[in-house]
């Protein structure tokens, strides 16, 4: 979702450069965590998955809702979108 939709949607512009940056921030602080933490394994598949499945848990019950949900949420509107713009192309 880019800035100009969160503002569309009443997200004040000081929020939106909030989310951004945080979003950014933790992306990488917990990718190079994760890098580190398989530096020390040979068994990278395994643990990445887990830490992931750990990840989606403590997302899900942070939201306190279906993450599911949501995920079938998003992935709805971005084949809807999708949708769209091959219509408008052809």
């Amino acid at each position: 979702m880019d800035r100009l939709t969160l503002n569309a949607l009443g997200i004040p512009q000081e929020m939106v450069d909030r989310i951004y940056r945080a979003l950014f921030v933790y992306s990488v602080g917990f990718f190079e965590l994760l890098r580190k933490i398989l530096a020390h394994t040979k068994k990278n598949y395994s643990i990445i998955t887990a830490i992931w499945k750990v990840f989606s848990i403590l997302l899900e019950f942070c939201c306190r809702t279906d993450y599911m949900t949501l995920i079938q949420e998003v992935d709805r509107e971005h084949k809807i979108e999708i949708e769209k713009l091959e219509a408008d192309y052809h």
